[in-house]
C-alpha cells in the first residue's frame, strides 16, 4: 500500500494542527498541548475537517480523488446525527465569513455544525441564514431521518469508489449501534442548551458526538459492511487506554498513531 488518502471529520484533523490540541468542552480553555508525531506525507494524505458531517466527508472525497493517484482511501465517517449545510460559491462569497467550520470544495461551500450541541450554536461568528438551516434541520430531524441521510452518504461513496476501482476501507469514529445515554452530559453540555424549545429528544441528547444508527433502515442492509473491517473505533479504542483529550472524546494524536497501526495495519509515521 502506497498512497492513502484519508478523509473525515476532526479525528483525522488532528494531524492538521500544529502543536496545540483544541478540542474541549464548550467554554471551557485547555491549556493542554501534545508535539504532534511526523506524519509521512508522501505516502498518508489528511483531509479532516472540524466538525463535519458525513456528507460532507462524502463531498470531500468525490473533491479529492480526481486530484492525485491513491492506491487505498481510508474513511472515517463520524456522527450518525451530523448536519452540513452546502452552499454556493457565489452565494458564500456575499456573506461576512468568519465562521471557521467551512470548506470550500469546488464551486460549493460546506458548513459544518459540529452536532446539535456544536459550534454553530455558540459561535458568533456562523451566518445567521447558515444558524437557521441547521436549527430547522435538527428541529426536524428524527432517528430514522439521521440514519437515512448519513447511510445515503456512505453508500453513494461507496458506489463512487468501487465504480473507479479504488481500494477503500471505512470505519465509523465510535460504536454506531451504541446509544451511548450512559453518558449524557459527561462530554458535553448539550441537555443545557436551547433551540426554542425546552428539552431535545432522548435520541439527540449526546448529539454533538454520537448518534445511534437505526438498523430498521432500508439502507443498512444496502451498505457493504465488509468494508468496514476496523475491530475498535478510534474513541472506544483510546477510552480504554486512557488517550483522551481533555473533552473526554478525542483522541490524542499519539493515540491516533497508535490506532491506526494497531487497528488498520498503517504505521502513519513510517
Amino acid at each position: 500500500m502506497n498512497r492513502v488518502l484519508i478523509a473525515g471529520c476532526s479525528f483525522a484533523g488532528i494531524f492538521n494542527r500544529n502543536a496545540e490540541l483544541r478540542w474541549v468542552t464548550p467554554g471551557i480553555i485547555s491549556q493542554q498541548s501534545e508535539l504532534l508525531p511526523d506524519i509521512n506525507t508522501e505516502r498518508f494524505q489528511f483531509f479532516g475537517d472540524d466538525a463535519a458531517g458525513n456528507r460532507a466527508i462524502a463531498a470531500r472525497v468525490k473533491n479529492q480523488l480526481p486530484k492525485d493517484k491513491y492506491d487505498h482511501v481510508v474513511v472515517m465517517w463520524t456522527g450518525i446525527n451530523r448536519v452540513d449545510v452546502p452552499m454556493e460559491r457565489k452565494a458564500h462569497a456575499k456573506m461576512p465569513n468568519k465562521y471557521r467550520y467551512v470548506s470550500v470544495l469546488e464551486n460549493w461551500v460546506w458548513y459544518f455544525s459540529g452536532g446539535m450541541g456544536g459550534s454553530w450554536q455558540y459561535d458568533s461568528d456562523c451566518p445567521d441564514i447558515v444558524k437557521s438551516q441547521f436549527r430547522d434541520q435538527y428541529l426536524h430531524q428524527t432517528f430514522r431521518s439521521a440514519t437515512d441521510i448519513a447511510l445515503a452518504a456512505i453508500l453513494e461513496t461507496q458506489e463512487f469508489l468501487d465504480f473507479r476501482k479504488i481500494n477503500y476501507t471505512m470505519c465509523f469514529i465510535y460504536d454506531i449501534h451504541q446509544s451511548y445515554d450512559d453518558v449524557v452530559d459527561k462530554v458535553t453540555n448539550t441537555r443545557q442548551r436551547y433551540m426554542g424549545f425546552d428539552r431535545w429528544p432522548q435520541w439527540l441528547a449526546l448529539e454533538h458526538c454520537l448518534g445511534k444508527v437505526d438498523t430498521t433502515s432500508s439502507l443498512y442492509n444496502m451498505i457493504n459492511w465488509n468494508k468496514f473491517t476496523v475491530p475498535i473505533p478510534p474513541y472506544e479504542y483510546c477510552l480504554e487506554r486512557n488517550m483522551l483529550q481533555i473533552d473526554e472524546f478525542h483522541p490524542t494524536s499519539s493515540g491516533m498513531v497508535e490506532w491506526f497501526d494497531t487497528q488498520l495495519g498503517l504505521n502513519i509515521t513510517s
